[in-house]
């Protein structure tokens, strides 16, 4: 009995050991932080675009589908920003006369 608790203690102490060196290793790794590091910022930029991309741009026919009213919404904002509101309708007409 006192044979198995030194070897489960000795057990552990390897254990401990292989867990302290691999922390050692990646501790003096820098490609290893730089390529995570640079990996998250392109996926946080690339899985946005490639969904918007998705939603509002690819052809999926004329038929309606899921993503039709997110483009419907999209031509209301575009045709809002590229339009004038009534008072800016008329102070360009009364620019106009001048």
């Amino acid at each position: 009995m006192e044979q198995e608790h030194s070897k489960l203690r000795t057990q552990a102490q390897r254990e401990a050991v292989l867990f302290r060196r691999l922390e050692k290793k990646r501790a003096h790794d820098p490609t290893h932080s730089r390529i995570s590091r640079l990996a998250g910022i392109a996926r946080n930029v690339t899985v946005p675009f490639v969904i918007g991309y998705f939603v509002f741009f690819v052809d999926f026919g004329e038929k309606e589908h899921v993503f039709s009213a997110p483009r419907r919404w999209l031509e209301r904002q575009k045709a809002a920003f590229w339009s004038l509101s009534p008072s800016e309708q008329q102070t360009a007409e009364d620019l106009k006369r001048q």
